[in-house]
């Protein structure tokens, strides 16, 4: 909702600065069109989500879509993030929300780890139990994920 906020109010300054003026269904229009790239991009056929959450506010949001879905049972989360992040509070509010976490290196030079970010998932205190049913599915995911990239094991 921040981003449409956002992009109103540039519309408003630039009918204002501009003379220009927008109509609303032309609004509305592209609203409904736009597309955040990162952003909660669903791939239903594998059943996977990814999103970009990179900050404080983003993970946030990421927490409360996955709450109104009344998804049956926990997902598991590849996550990465990059060292000059708030990381510490983000794994907070991540870590109750997963069944299982996969720590993994973004390809960027400010990544953190997958080392460190263990390190800070068990700093944590959380405790997680993988059950027969998470292993099965990461062990699907794996697959695909081995598959799509060609990786032989």
């Amino acid at each position: 909702m921040e981003n449409v906020a956002l992009v109103w109010q540039v519309m408003s300054v630039l009918e204002k600065k501009l003379n220009i003026n927008f109509r609303n269904c032309a609004i509305e229009k592209g609203l409904n069109n736009a597309k955040m790239i990162g952003r909660l991009d669903v791939d239903q056929d594998n059943m996977i989500i990814r999103d970009g959450a990179h900050n404080i506010s983003a993970v946030q949001a990421l927490i409360d879509t996955l709450k109104t879905w009344h998804l049956k049972v926990k997902p598991i989360l590849i996550l990465g993030i990059l060292s000059d992040k708030n990381y510490n509070e983000m794994i907070e509010i991540l870590l109750p929300h997963f069944e299982l976490i996969i720590a993994v290196k973004p390809n960027n030079f400010r990544a953190l780890s997958s080392d460190e970010l263990i390190t800070v998932i068990k700093k944590s205190r959380i405790l997680f139990l993988l059950s027969k049913s998470a292993l099965r599915k990461l062990w699907h995911l794996l697959k695909k994920i081995v598959l799509l990239n060609n990786i032989l094991l």
